[in-house]
């Protein structure tokens, strides 16, 4: 069985952002500053991390 993960942002400070972007690719970080929306871009950031993390 796989485990499922979930991941508020309701709450998430975009303090956390320039620290945790530290650990994107380049390319990454460029396709997620190209989204409109603050929560696109959070989303896709956590994806990211949460797919490398596992």
């Amino acid at each position: 069985m796989m485990p499922i993960y979930a991941v508020s942002i309701a709450d998430f400070s975009d303090d956390y952002i320039p620290h945790l972007l530290s650990f994107v690719a380049e390319d990454k970080k460029q396709r997620l500053g190209a989204f409109f929306r603050r929560e696109d871009r959070v989303r896709g950031l956590l994806a990211d991390l949460l797919i490398r993390k596992f």
